[in-house]
């Protein structure tokens, strides 16, 4: 499973491929974070942490949010505890990409939101 992640990455990394077609492979490998399996949803957290870590910042920076709202779900939802820490580590490697910039605000405003609630409640 890891090398099979590696390649999928190397392969997002080295072929030319359009933001349609880059954006249809990220959402396939968010849909891959529901799995029924925890080894299958490790290995897509740890593909994704891969993505974050090695594409190209201005990349990252894009596809922030897209990234951090699934994670942030099974940071909170899954009932394994290896999901849960690589869930963690590649929200870590997210936060971190994208601190000081406009992507990382967005992600703040976002957290902040979730954890504000409304003053009629």
């Amino acid at each position: 499973r890891q090398l099979c992640a590696q390649a999928l990455v190397q392969f997002l990394l080295d072929y030319p491929l359009g933001e349609r077609r880059l954006q249809q492979h990220l959402e396939a490998l968010a849909a891959n974070l529901e799995y029924q399996h925890a080894a299958g949803r490790l290995s897509a957290l740890g593909a994704l942490r891969d993505v974050i870590a090695r594409f190209p910042r201005d990349a990252v920076e894009t596809h922030a949010t897209f990234f951090f709202v699934p994670l942030v779900a099974r940071l909170g939802a899954d009932e394994d505890p290896a999901c849960r820490r690589a869930a963690g580590e590649a929200l870590t490697a997210l936060l971190k990409r994208v601190a000081g910039t406009s992507a990382g605000g967005k992600l703040l405003a976002l957290a902040v939101g979730w954890g504000v609630r409304p003053s009629g409640d």
